[in-house]
């Protein structure tokens, strides 16, 4: 699971991938009119952080990233999922919760892999340092490790 991992709810459950939403369009904060991805999850909980990106996204490419848009999806996702699962009344869940679902998910999805190979060779992976590279890789390593 990357940056780009498109993000459903289907069956009641929270699915991250295989699908990717590519870098065109891209996630929904890139504003070209993408779906979720692992990417708006990460910035609705603030682990991207807008400022520190360049301004080019947009149809022009010289706009910031989407916080506002990407809330708004997810609202929309948590309010859907919501309904779905009958959790209208007392307790539904928050956009930030329905954004940590999928992120665990996503999380689980890179550690079967590491898990796997690592294992499969004889090594235990708990007597061992965890690497994280990429765009995303360190916003899930803490979570992976």
């Amino acid at each position: 699971a990357g940056g780009g991992s498109k993000l459903t709810f289907r069956s009641g459950t929270f699915r991250v991938g295989p699908e990717s939403v590519g870098s065109q369009p891209g996630p929904v904060c890139y504003r070209k009119g993408g779906d979720l991805a692992v990417t708006d999850a990460n910035l609705l909980l603030g682990r991207v952080l807008p400022d520190y990106f360049p301004k080019i996204f947009g149809p022009a490419e010289d706009a910031p990233l989407d916080a506002v848009a990407t809330r708004a999806a997810f609202e929309g996702e948590a309010e859907r999922i919501n309904q779905l699962l009958g959790l209208t009344g007392t307790a539904p869940m928050t956009p930030e919760e329905v954004a940590l679902g999928y992120l665990r998910v996503a999380n689980e999805a890179m550690c079967r892999p590491i898990r796997e190979i690592t294992e499969s060779k004889g090594y235990e992976t708990a007597s061992h340092v965890l690497a994280a590279f990429g765009g995303a890789g360190p916003q899930h390593a803490c979570a992976i490790a």
